[in-house]
């Protein structure tokens, strides 16, 4: 061929200035032209999007309270037992706690949409509380008076409490709210459902504002604008004090009894206003796409002599027993055969050499598979049943005695539930797991009376070391319900966690009902032998349960020993090594 002519260096220029330089020139000229012509519509189009994402957004939270108002408005047990009189408060209090057990109200109170649902009404022998009021606790309120002379059957309204210092504190001094007539079944009642403001604000304007301001207006103030966050104290802004930026799209949403107006404003600052002021940029950034082919065809001129320096590289390695394969893309030529052939001889060697080591490696991963995935089925069957029994109690005594330590029990057992439905490690500080078994044994005394006295104690320097979650709490639920529970007269049961340098000492010791010598030989040996088989068979998911992931986390390191008497009570102390590092540092198990 006529090129066959030519030097190697003058064939890479003549493609240089065929296929870099014209393209470039060609190629960028015509961008540039593009992007000024095209930024413009495309900033309009994308602050169109966020015009009607808002609207959608807010639209069906508006649609989700209204559908929550219907059914309320249609529910005839919600209108029997605001229309029914009572002889007394606590034959309200009575009737009160039945009608939440199905959790009409409450339910839609934990919405994301929801801050508040509240019923007014004329009946007497209701008692004020959060969800029912008498109106004349509402009359002086703005959405209120509203009602009362424009008698709409439903509608919703931007107001602000300027007089309740508790809205201020709760940072919901504004308020958005759905008010409704409840005359389905003939009543008088009127319904209002707050919107949660800070979910409005926060998850939709803010959420969607980015580089652009975004404002709702009902009539003349402000109801939501992109820099709500932390505003929930103070009274809604004036429309005056929107100001308009150099773009701006707006449009509408009709609500119920109004029409908000929604404002999308920014600065005009795209593309084009950004590429005017890069000009210096834009031509060195054109001279470096020059640039940098060049130097390519003068390292691609020196190629064949850097890949003959480097495969002498990788043989001067393979002769000190280093075989590693020549990296990069060696090309199609007559060396790149050359250095594909060592590869492939160098592949072959290190094959060779792993071949002793490989079905080593394959068994210890089969086995780190086979109990990780042990360790997350105990984790499965963790199951804190007491909490459910525990919860039936407190609800039957809120229901026949009127005690105000039932709300601090079921705060604490809250706490407790949260733990136990949220598994986000393995190991929590000691401190935390002791807090667990106060709260339980709390909740415990209140349902055995004076039957049941506890200590727990950590020690200080223990406080902040890592434990295993729930490592006690199962422990101390066995002394709750085969300890205590079966012996007339009660017990006690005391906790204590303490440390050295290298170890966490738990004990457990409780004066219940106890153990026979046979029953305690036996569970000796389940402890002894315990296995993820033991487990699936019996079905267990207490002390055993429990053992087997100390033993999975910790393998023989960890010291378990049980003692009882009958009728004389029960003693655990564990030796438990501390961790190392992270949560996930622990030793490897041995158990089978």
């Amino acid at each position: 061929m006529f090129l066959d002519n030519f030097k190697i260096r003058t064939k890479l220029i003549l493609i240089y200035m065929i296929c870099v330089l014209l393209p470039l020139i060609v190629t960028d000229s015509v961008f540039l032209v593009s992007v000024v012509r095209n930024v413009r519509q495309e900033e309009s189009d994308e602050m169109e999007d966020v015009l009607n994402r808002v609207v959608y957004e807010l639209n069906t939270t508006i649609n989700n309270v209204t559908a929550i108002s219907d059914y309320l408005y249609m529910n005839e047990r919600l209108n029997e037992f605001v229309e029914q009189e009572y002889a007394s408060p606590a034959e309200y209090y009575k009737y009160f706690n039945r009608f939440m057990e199905d959790s009409v109200i409450r339910y839609y109170y934990t919405t994301e949409s929801v801050y508040n649902v509240q019923i007014c009404t004329d009946n007497d022998s209701m008692v004020d509380g959060m969800y029912f009021k008498h109106k004349d606790a509402v009359r002086k309120e703005s959405w209120y008076r509203r009602y009362q002379q424009n008698q709409e059957r439903m509608f919703i309204q931007a107001y602000y409490v300027e007089d309740s210092e508790y809205e201020k504190s709760m940072n919901h001094a504004r308020h958005v709210s759905l008010i409704r007539k409840m005359n389905c079944f003939g009543g008088d009642s009127v319904m209002k459902i707050d919107f949660d403001y800070d979910a409005l604000a926060g998850n939709i304007v803010e959420y969607e504002a980015q580089d652009t301001d975004i404002y709702v207006c009902d009539g003349e103030k402000i109801i939501f604008d992109s820099h709500s966050s932390g505003n929930g104290k103070e009274d809604f802004l004036p429309l005056s004090s929107y100001r308009k930026k150099e773009v701006e799209v707006s449009g509408t949403l009709d609500v119920p009894g109004e029409t908000w107006k929604i404002y999308i404003t920014k600065d005009k600052y795209g593309i084009s206003e950004a590429l005017r002021g890069q000009k210096a940029n834009l031509l060195a950034l054109f001279l470096f796409n020059l640039g940098l082919p060049a130097v390519l065809v003068f390292v691609i001129d020196k190629s064949f002599t850097r890949r003959i320096f480097l495969t002498e590289k990788y043989i001067k390695k393979a002769e000190q027993e280093e075989f590693e394969e020549i990296p990069g893309n060696v090309g199609k030529d007559e060396i790149g055969d050359l250095i594909r052939n060592f590869n492939h001889m160098t592949a072959k060697i290190r094959d060779l050499i792993e071949v002793v080591y490989k079905k080593d490696a394959e068994q210890r991963d089969m086995e780190l598979a086979r109990k990780q995935a042990e360790l997350n089925a105990l984790k499965r069957q963790i199951d804190p049943h007491f909490m459910y029994n525990t919860l039936e109690s407190i609800r039957m005594h809120s229901l026949v005695k009127d005690e105000r330590e039932t709300a601090e029990l079921m705060g604490k057992f809250a706490v407790l539930l949260r733990r136990v439905s949220y598994w986000t490690g393995d190991f929590v500080e000691a401190q935390e797991e002791a807090e667990s078994v106060r709260f339980y044994l709390e909740i415990q005394k209140y349902r055995f009376g004076k039957r049941l006295e506890y200590s727990v104690y950590v020690q200080e320097e223990t406080k902040q070391l890592k434990i295993l979650k729930f490592s006690l709490l199962n422990f101390v639920e066995n002394s709750c319900i085969h300890g205590i529970e079966p012996k007339i007269e009660g017990g006690s049961i005391n906790v204590a966690l303490t440390s050295d340098e290298k170890f966490i000492y738990a004990e457990v010791t409780d004066t219940g009902s106890g153990m026979d010598r046979d029953e305690l030989q036996e569970l000796r040996d389940k402890i002894k032998n315990a296995s993820m088989e033991d487990l699936r068979v019996s079905g267990g998911i207490g002390i055993l349960n429990t053992i087997i992931r100390l033993k999975l986390h910790f393998g023989s390191r960890m010291e378990f020993h049980i003692d009882s008497s009958l009728n004389e009570g029960t003693e655990l102390h564990m030796k438990i090594p501390q961790l190392g590092g992270e949560d996930g540092d622990y030793v490897q198990s041995d158990v089978g």
